[in-house]
C-alpha cells in the first residue's frame, strides 16, 4: 500500500474508532442515567411500599437512627417516672389533672431506644424541630386504619416514624389490652414550654388506657 493511501486509511480508521468510542460513551452514560432512574424508582417504590397506608392514615417516613452519640447517650443516670394517670384507681380525673404538668419536668434527651416497656405500647419523641417521632413499637409500625381492621408492619431495630398528624397517635403506641394500660415513654430534645407538639401528644395520650412515663435525674 502506498504511503498516501496508508495515511488516508489510518485517518479513516482513527475517525471510525473515535466515532465508535463516542457511541459507546454515550451508550454508557445513557445506561447509567437509566440505571440511576431505575434505582431511584425502586427506592421510591420501596418507601411507598413501607408507607402504603399513608392515604388512610397520614404521610410519614420510616427512618433508622444512625447517630452514634445519640444511641450511646448515658441513660443510667436517669429514671422513668409515671405521670399520674386519670381514672387509674389511684388518681381520679381531677387529681391527675392537677398533676398533668409534671411532664414538663422531664430531662431533655435523645430517643431512648433501650427503654424496657413494662407492658406494651411504645415511645414518643419531640425532636429539635418540634416534630413528633414515634419509636420503640411493641406491636409494629401503623400501616393503615380501616373500618374493619388496624394493620401493622414489622419495625426493624431502632426504627422511628415522623408523623405530622397526631390524631392516630394512640394507634402507634397502643397496647394489647388484657387489662393493662399501654405504656408510653415521652422524650424530648427541646423544652416543653417551647413545644407545640407536647400539647398534641397529651391531647391524644392522656387517657385512662395509657400510662405515660418521662425521664428525670436519679437522686
Amino acid at each position: 500500500m502506498k504511503t498516501r493511501e496508508l495515511y488516508i486509511f489510518n485517518c479513516a480508521a482513527n475517525t471510525a474508532m473515535q466515532t465508535l468510542a463516542g457511541i459507546l460513551l454515550d451508550t454508557l452514560l445513557l445506561m447509567n442515567s437509566q440505571m440511576i432512574k431505575l434505582l431511584f424508582s425502586f427506592s421510591f417504590l420501596f418507601v411507598v411500599n413501607i408507607s402504603k397506608g399513608q392515604t388512610t392514615v397520614q404521610k410519614k417516613s420510616v427512618n433508622q437512627t444512625k447517630d452514634t452519640l445519640k444511641r450511646n447517650y448515658d441513660f443510667s443516670r436517669l429514671k422513668p417516672v409515671e405521670l399520674p394517670r386519670p381514672n387509674s384507681g389511684t388518681f381520679t380525673y381531677e387529681q391527675a389533672g392537677k398533676r398533668k404538668n409534671e411532664i414538663y419536668n422531664l430531662q431533655l434527651t435523645p430517643k431512648h431506644f433501650s427503654w424496657t416497656n413494662p407492658t406494651s405500647g411504645g415511645a414518643v419523641h419531640i425532636n429539635k424541630r418540634d416534630e413528633i417521632e414515634v419509636y420503640q413499637f411493641t406491636i409494629g409500625i401503623l400501616e393503615s386504619v380501616t373500618d374493619s381492621a388496624i394493620n401493622y408492619i414489622d419495625a426493624p431495630k431502632d426504627t422511628f416514624v415522623v408523623i405530622t398528624d397526631p390524631k392516630n397517635l394512640h394507634y402507634y403506641v397502643g397496647g394489647i389490652g388484657e387489662g393493662n394500660p399501654a405504656s408510653v415513654l415521652i422524650t424530648s430534645e427541646i423544652r416543653l414550654d417551647k413545644s407545640e407538639a407536647i400539647k398534641k401528644i397529651m391531647q391524644e395520650l392522656w387517657l385512662p388506657s395509657v400510662q405515660i412515663y418521662y425521664l428525670t435525674k436519679r437522686r
